[in-house]
């Protein structure tokens, strides 16, 4: 999974970029995380204790937080070039967000 800003949505095309507006550029990436904190915080395979050097670890298979999808947190202009040489149906212009023609989309598989 990629994850990343649209300009059509927070970025550069709808005005002035940081520092100089609220707008984040083509280079931003969100910060934040795609973990499941919610279920047992801090690093899945050390549930309840500190993920320090030579900490007992559980077996990742045995990790409930464990994420199943592989994602990515990457700034628009880097994922732009990826989704433009993906193959697969073209995005309808809901889904295609600012790029100038349709992009190709896979279905989670």
């Amino acid at each position: 999974m990629l994850i990343y800003s649209d300009p059509a949505e927070d970025g550069y095309t709808k005005g002035k970029i940081f520092p100089d507006g609220p707008w984040g550029p083509e280079s931003h990436i969100q910060r934040g995380a795609i973990t499941y904190d919610y279920i047992v915080p801090g690093d899945p395979t050390t549930p309840g204790w500190a993920s320090v050097p030579g900490a007992q670890r559980i077996a990742p298979e045995e990790a409930r937080s464990l994420p199943k999808i592989p994602a990515l947190p990457l700034s628009w202009r880097d994922a732009k070039p990826l989704l433009e040489n993906m193959n697969g149906p073209e995005a309808t212009a809901g889904l295609a967000g600012c790029f100038a023609h349709p992009v190709s989309i896979h279905p989670a598989r």
